[in-house]
């Protein structure tokens, strides 16, 4: 395991502590992680926070079995982004 993947499996412990102890994230890592994980931000705004290329962050990601939130999930949610799109000018 090389340090960044060390570095992302400490933060999402660290998570999953604050989550149950319902404490705010005092970790920038373990903040922009939290985020992610709620849907707040997107994988590109985590990769940016953690300093890492969304496309590395999401290889990584992938092999720790973290969970990619890429797309809409259900078909409500795919149409709820088309009539979002076609509202912008």
């Amino acid at each position: 395991m090389d340090p960044v993947d060390f570095r992302l499996l400490q933060a999402l412990a660290q998570c999953a502590i604050e989550v149950r102890e319902r404490r705010r994230p005092s970790d920038p890592d373990v903040e922009a992680l939290q985020a992610y994980l709620t849907e707040e931000i997107s994988l590109g705004k985590t990769a940016d926070l953690l300093g890492l290329s969304r496309f590395e962050l999401q290889d990584r990601f992938f092999r720790l079995g973290i969970p990619l939130h890429l797309g809409p999930a259900t078909l409500e949610e795919a149409r709820a982004e088309v009539a979002a799109a076609l509202k912008i000018d």
